[in-house]
């Protein structure tokens, strides 16, 4: 089983790179926040799971928020999301659904209460997205003004 670990420089496009390639739409936030501000700044801190050279599981924070990344069939030590809930005061946590019973279970292990929001992306140009941002670049791109 993987052990949780702080995220490095050089993991930085590989780690881009899993979660684009698991669903770039649905982790616009990570690979934003990434981009904008790093794995690891004052902003940000980001902890991998690692086996066999991929990512089972990516914790990032942004400031109070914690962002989930797991690969369907992995299961998070639950003690490790407790500890990075309260070490970094934890306000809101935005995650996909695979996390959903994960949390569910969790949140009635260790009695968290909770507002469980149902948020969607919806995307309006999602073919012209994924052409514009794909694996061969994944930098960030300057945003058009349209007049």
């Amino acid at each position: 089983m993987s052990r949780i670990k702080l995220a490095t420089l050089e993991q930085k496009d590989a780690i881009l790179k899993t979660i684009y390639e698991a669903d770039p739409i649905q982790y616009l936030f990570f690979i934003s926040d990434i981009e904008q501000f790093g794995l690891n700044s004052e902003a940000t801190k980001t902890f991998v799971y690692e086996t066999e050279n991929r990512f089972d599981g990516i914790l990032m924070i942004f400031y109070n928020n914690l962002l989930i990344y797991k690969r369907d069939d992995f299961i998070f030590p639950e003690n490790d999301i407790i500890n990075v809930i309260e070490k970094y005061d934890i306000g809101n946590i935005i995650f996909s659904p695979n996390f959903l019973d994960t949390f569910l279970n969790m949140a009635e292990s260790y009695k968290l209460k909770y507002k469980l929001n149902n948020e969607k992306i919806l995307s309006l140009k999602k073919d012209d997205f994924l052409k514009e941002n794909n694996l061969n670049n994944l930098s960030s791109k300057p945003i058009e003004k349209k007049i």
